[in-house]
């Protein structure tokens, strides 16, 4: 048996030091140090050489790739690959093997796991100051995987930060079509697109283009198109990632997008062309365990059904699928769960309806609130919410009512979240817009300086051999002159062209403050609208159903969006310093809340809405108006809207 010069090294070390124990203490002594010093240091420092290191970075690169081909064969080899001693090892193959077992996890659904393996590889890197936006683009897929999705978006913008400051391209266009991922899942649909379309835009212009990769961003921009109504976009983006997800081997997913240009079709009314790519999805993933997938073409074929009016074999179809999600917590359980309802509601199966309502409250009661994700279970709780009678059933009926308004509260918060995310989006853009102009603006004067220097010096080297063939004197006289005018010309044109951009971007900035202003007065204004006519609904709900109902008039009576109208005031007062020096010019000793009710008016805003904002009657905002006008010596015919709209 061949041994190592390692392992003979330390067994020279402890034979010697067995040896020296049948001498004094101080002959111990210089053996441990003997051992310390020189035979333990030695024997550790052997490390692995260059060509095994190559050959376990390749296997990890396969096993990296059989993660999307052949995942139980890659786990056999990642298994082999980390029972191995790892003590000789350099960093990067230690960090290697902690990234494989955190996809693995990720791509077998053992989320925890996979978390804790990729958070471990970046606090490695961290220590190291070598993060890579790869491995944080990896714990964000885990992150949205478990529905942590502020997690996700948090970790993705850092890894966008790192990815632009190293131009990876590579990792910049992954990055940004993940951040569309996360933006689905959120169900903002249209923010998802503009990501979907700048990832697409990026690997287009990469080079190499990674074409995997753009087969994939396009099947999702399909998806995208489909959930935002466009289905003539859809359909043939689906058609072509089908024909492309083929072309690479990548069967499973072209029978998934099978499944997605199925429901296409349906929404086209293409019903005998959907059924024949279910059918043929359903017979391709007979040779692939992809439970989900499965599940998902059955749901595609109970739609069918139910389009073709075969409302029996339809529901048939969605029981079965309803009990398999109960035990899988399959993800698509609430749109299943209201699909079977309203098949069964055709069908007038009051009874197999109670009993599936019945236990699907007790599953959900069971079930943890998620943060995000809840627009489905908004539809169902509405929809039994009509279907439960308050009078037998008056603890489902309560506890749907309750569930069915804290979804709302959840709503609203989601709904607040995408706001800010698009404003921070298209704050982004325009300063990145503005950074560019002023670049260019920059490179452009230094060009014209350089220029005209380079005019001024050829000049001044006429001039000089010039005047040299006549007298040094005059040389000097006329090459001093010029000097001076050249710098008078050249601080003018300088303090002229700053004089320019600076009004000129003074100009944007003030255009893009009141776009904001307007922008950000446009959806609160539909809000308010939106604020009012639900109230409006309920308040005729109460006087026709229920007008003794305490609890249900004090909601109606809320006022649902006055915080939003605040943070508009506070955002206009930030920017419009002059407007407010002119409310105190006219009355010195105006109030805050005068300021603010002018502030309104001056935006445009109807009386109604500000009534709303400011949490007052209608009256109250006219007779305020007539105060102010009082107030500011205004002439008792002038308008005063329209006076403080022109007020600046």
């Amino acid at each position: 048996m061949k041994i190592s010069l390692k392992d003979s090294i330390i067994k020279l070390g402890l034979a010697y030091k067995n040896y020296s124990f049948k001498y004094s203490f101080k002959i111990k002594t210089l053996t441990h140090i003997f051992l310390l010093i020189f035979i333990i240091p030695y024997a550790s420092a052997q490390s692995l050489n260059k060509n095994d290191a190559q050959n376990i970075y390749q296997t990890q690169k396969r096993i990296f790739s059989g993660f999307y081909s052949d995942l139980e064969e890659s786990k056999l080899q990642l298994d082999s690959l980390t029972s191995l001693n790892t003590s000789t090892w350099p960093d990067s193959l230690i960090v290697g093997n902690l990234k494989l077992k955190g996809i693995y996890y990720q791509r077998v659904f053992m989320l925890d796991s996979s978390e804790y393996f990729l958070e471990k590889v970046i606090e490695f890197e961290k220590d190291r100051l070598e993060l890579s936006p790869f491995n944080l683009y990896n714990l964000a897929i885990t992150l949205k995987k478990k529905r942590e999705y502020k997690k996700a978006l948090k970790i993705l913008n850092e890894a966008q930060i790192i990815a632009k400051q190293t131009n990876n391209n590579r990792a910049l266009c992954l990055v940004t079509d993940e951040l569309s991922s996360v933006f689905t899942r959120l169900q903002n649909y249209q923010m998802a697109l503009d990501y979907k379309l700048n990832a697409i835009n990026l690997i287009e212009n990469t080079q190499p283009i990674d074409s995997i990769s753009l087969v994939y961003a396009n099947h999702n921009l399909a998806d995208l198109y489909f959930k935002l109504g466009d289905y003539s976009k859809s359909e043939t983006l689906f058609k072509e990632s089908i024909k492309r997800f083929t072309d690479i081997g990548r069967n499973p997913t072209a029978f998934l997008a099978t499944i997605n240009l199925a429901n296409t079709c349906i929404k086209l009314k293409k019903l005998n062309q959907a059924d024949s790519l279910i059918k043929s999805a359903i017979s391709g993933l007979k040779h692939f365990d992809i439970s989900n997938y499965v599940s998902y073409a059955k749901e595609t074929k109970a739609k069918i059904l139910f389009e073709q009016k075969k409302f029996v074999e339809s529901s048939l179809l969605y029981d079965s699928l309803v009990n398999q999600s109960y035990k899988t917590r399959n993800e698509r359980l609430y749109n299943l769960l209201l699909n079977n309802f309203e098949v069964l509601d055709v069908l007038n199966n009051q009874l197999k309806l109670t009993k599936a309502i019945n236990q699907f409250i007790k599953y959900d009661k069971k079930v943890e609130d998620y943060e995000f994700g809840v627009y489905d279970r908004l539809k169902i709780y509405k929809f039994l919410l009509n279907q439960i009678s308050q009078s037998q059933y008056p603890d489902n009926f309560g506890y749907v009512k309750s569930k069915l308004f804290a979804i709302q509260d959840t709503i609203v918060n989601l709904a607040e979240f995408n706001v800010r995310s698009q404003i921070k989006s298209e704050f982004e853009k325009k300063i990145i817009e503005k950074d560019k102009e002023l670049l260019e603006q920059k490179n452009k004067i230094l060009d014209q300086q350089l220029s005209k220097e380079k005019q001024l010096l050829a000049s001044i080297l006429i001039i000089a051999c010039v005047l040299i063939i006549f007298s040094i004197l005059f040389i000097n006289y006329y090459k001093s002159l010029n000097d001076a005018k050249a710098k008078q010309n050249n601080l003018l044109i300088l303090k002229e062209h700053s004089l320019t951009q600076k009004l000129k971007a003074e100009q944007e900035l003030s255009n893009f403050k009141e776009d904001e202003i307007k922008e950000y007065k446009n959806r609160l204004i539909s809000l308010a609208i939106e604020s009012q006519e639900f109230k409006d609904q309920l308040k005729s709900y109460l006087v026709k159903n229920r007008p003794d109902d305490k609890a249900l008039k004090k909601i109606s009576e809320q006022q649902l969006n006055h915080q939003y109208w605040d943070l508009l005031i506070d955002k206009f007062k930030r920017y419009n310093f002059t407007f407010i020096k002119r409310l105190k010019e006219l009355d010195p000793e105006i109030s805050n809340r005068n300021i603010n009710f002018c502030i309104l008016v001056h935006l445009g805003i109807e009386n109604r809405i500000i009534a709303s904002a400011l949490n007052i009657s209608y009256e109250t905002v006219l007779t305020n108006k007539s105060r102010l006008k009082k107030k500011f010596k205004l002439d008792p015919k002038v308008d005063f809207t329209k006076y403080l709209e022109e007020l600046t």
